[in-house]
């Protein structure tokens, strides 16, 4: 933002104080600034100089961005916040239903088909509010009353934890809907922030919609998609693992095998049984550089993407994160994982040492090649990926298939995103539960290879690049 001669640090350390933006009350702010003059004496009189204004200023947005990671610029957020007050007041203050009107708005800004049957007025308010760039997290918080006027006195934020809620609330609601997740991950992370404060419900109210944003329609699936390959952290982990430091004491050992698909690594558990049988459950992990360049896992239970391919949306039941401790190198020895949020059906750590002992690591092989036999706990959830993605031209993608001679051949318009589909894309054929699938992984897209789903986006099979169809 560039300032004015309106923008002063004065105004905004005082506007900072007085709507207790980044600290619940005065005392932790005064505490923060290690100046115990503000209450009494405002800031003009507590600080003295510009210069000295001008630090306590720079310092406050230092920390702001570190408690964002980076998001948040204490100079755009305080203009974001005395634009969207004016807007308010002048626009919504007076509305009847203000939490209705928030979710109206979410809807209208956020969704992938905004509502048709708002109030010819609201409509034009909310039009307003897209095209003049006003801030819908500031507007929510405004119309829930968790955050007041700009240039507010109304003293400490008190009931800020029951105000943070009540807008995670109205957001679960408004982000119920997405095809991917039954609950975002980014909602459960705003839930889980120790610092409730006005400054990290605008962030995360922020976030959340910006990932419901990236989730709600093909091009921002294929964005989201494409933004986790850059933030993807690539480990050789092939090999045995165990839980017991690497050395032989129990009978059950992990085993991490490279996915096909570059997503990661597939994360056996395996169990060897009392009859010498030995049982496996295939996970999938793959891990991803997070807040503040630190590295977090996520792991899929066999069954997500079983039922994801069926039309059913991820839960925290059957994907879930990890914070990864000390991982300092691509070839690590150890991976000490920390359940990142509560949900059921995951331990809280998972402690795994690499087998560097080569009579255990031929121990383990020989467990599962010379056994009495295997079983995989969740044998129709086991897929296999197979990249043949063949060329791209500007009217059509071609996948080889990995049965026969010849091409499946799919107009770029048969889908919403297929125009963004590249060189590169993992893209190929997946084959599930005794089904083939035409595989798009950067727009959560799977076609079943059958005659209906080929003649309905009119796919064709040819021979040969550019040939007309069999």
């Amino acid at each position: 933002m560039s300032t004015n001669p309106n923008n002063t640090y004065e105004e905004w350390l005082t506007a900072i104080a007085g709507t207790r933006l980044l600290f619940n009350t005065m005392a932790e702010l005064e505490d923060w600034l290690d100046n115990h003059s503000l209450h009494n004496n405002g800031v003009k009189r507590s600080f003295k100089s510009v210069q000295r204004m001008r630090a306590a200023f720079r310092d406050l947005k230092e920390q702001v961005r570190l408690d964002t990671d980076e998001a948040e610029d204490l100079e755009m957020l305080l203009g974001e916040y005395q634009t969207a007050w004016r807007f308010y007041e002048e626009h919504l203050s007076r509305r009847a239903n203000p939490e209705e009107l928030a979710f109206q708005l979410l809807q209208f800004c956020h969704a992938p088909a905004p509502p048709t049957n708002l109030n010819p007025r609201i409509a034009q308010t909310f039009l307003q509010v897209q095209t003049e760039h006003i801030s819908t997290p500031f507007l929510v918080a405004f119309l829930l009353k968790a955050i007041p006027g700009y240039g507010s006195r109304d003293g400490d934020a008190t009931d800020m934890g029951q105000k943070y809620e009540s807008v995670m609330q109205l957001l679960e609601r408004f982000t119920s809907n997405t095809p991917v997740f039954t609950l975002l991950p980014a909602l459960v992370k705003a839930r889980q922030e120790k610092k409730k404060t006005r400054l990290m419900l605008i962030y995360h109210t922020r976030e959340v919609l910006e990932i419901y944003n990236g989730l709600s329609h093909p091009q921002g699936i294929y964005d989201t998609a494409d933004n986790v390959k850059q933030q993807t952290v690539v480990l050789d982990l092939d090999g045995f693992w165990n839980e017991c430091a690497g050395r032989n004491e129990h009978t059950h050992f992990w085993q991490f095998v490279e996915a096909d698909n570059n997503t990661g690594h597939f994360m056996f558990h395996w169990e060897k049984l009392a009859d010498g049988t030995m049982r496996h459950t295939r996970f999938l992990i793959r891990f991803l550089w997070g807040e503040q360049g630190k590295p977090v896992a996520n792991i899929m239970h066999p069954l997500a993407f079983w039922k994801h391919i069926q039309g059913q949306p991820y839960s925290d039941e059957v994907n879930t994160y990890y914070l990864v401790e000390k991982l300092e190198h691509k070839h690590p020895s150890e991976l000490n994982l920390h359940r990142e949020f509560p949900c059921k059906g995951w331990p809280a750590k998972i402690n795994l040492t690499r087998v560097s002992d080569e009579a255990l690591n031929e121990q383990y092989a020989n467990w599962i090649t010379h056994n009495k036999g295997v079983t995989a706990l969740y044998p129709s959830a086991e897929y296999t990926f197979y990249f043949s993605l063949f060329a791209v031209s500007i009217n059509y993608i071609y996948i080889l298939s990995v049965l026969d001679n010849f091409l499946y051949r799919i107009p770029r318009d048969a889908h919403d995103g297929f125009e963004r589909i590249k060189m590169g894309d993992n893209v190929g054929q997946l084959l599930m539960d005794n089904k083939a699938y035409l595989a798009f992984d950067e727009l959560d897209v799977y076609l079943p290879i059958e005659p209906e789903t080929l003649e309905k986006y009119g796919i064709t099979k040819v021979a040969n690049w550019e040939e007309a169809p069999i």
